[in-house]
């Protein structure tokens, strides 16, 4: 299924959502957050643990599982 809410396009339309949010009150640190920052943040935490039970990401592995062009 789509990935993307109802009148997201693609990202090109991201400046409206961000107008949007702005406009309903929402600051922009919380706009930041809805846009990916916690997902970053998770991210990286992630990966920290991994690291510290010696399990790092493995490059050969993500390039493996990539979809190919």
């Amino acid at each position: 299924g789509d990935s993307l809410a109802t009148g997201l396009k693609d990202a090109s339309a991201y400046p409206n959502l961000i107008h949007g949010l702005l406009g309903r009150g929402y600051s922009e640190p919380d706009i930041t957050k809805i846009l990916g920052g916690n997902l970053m943040r998770v991210w990286r935490a992630a990966e920290a643990l991994a690291e510290s039970h010696g399990n790092p990401p493995h490059c050969s592995a993500i390039a493996a599982a990539s979809p190919r062009a």
